[in-house]
């Protein structure tokens, strides 16, 4: 097919350590090699360190969200897209009100050694208990 439709049912959700951040992978290695797509979940004032080692292109759906590298920092509204190069960490943050993401990684995230070994701070959750996510 030349092309599919997802929602956050189709997601294989993860915890990221005890936060309220929930990530969604859609479209990961086992049906792409060469992109990653998925959702994310922040809840209000929520910040989750991370080292890219991809280009990462984030949409905001809804809320604010910040991206934050040494000195450097954008916030990103409802409409609008953060795009993150690899490089030192970075901290993802969400404003004051909760915010749903949707993001686009080249390539697949988890392909990275650096994402992988971070990965382990992720934790395998069910949707019901992903806390408004866009269905």
């Amino acid at each position: 097919m030349s092309f599919v439709k997802f929602s956050g049912e189709d997601a294989t959700w993860v915890r990221f350590a005890d936060s309220r951040i929930y990530i969604g992978d859609v479209v990961d290695e086992s049906k792409s090699s060469s992109m990653g797509v998925g959702l994310a979940h922040f809840g209000a004032g929520e910040e989750m360190p991370w080292t890219p080692s991809y280009d990462e292109a984030i949409v905001v759906l809804s809320g604010e969200f910040t991206v934050e590298r040494g000195s450097e920092r954008i916030t990103a509204a409802r409409g609008e897209i953060a795009w993150v190069r690899p490089g030192p960490e970075v901290i993802f943050r969400a404003g004051d009100e909760p915010v749903t993401l949707a993001f686009a990684s080249h390539p697949v995230w988890k392909h990275s050694e650096a994402a992988a070994a971070a990965s382990s701070v992720l934790h395998p959750v069910g949707l019901a208990e992903v806390e408004g996510v866009i269905r």
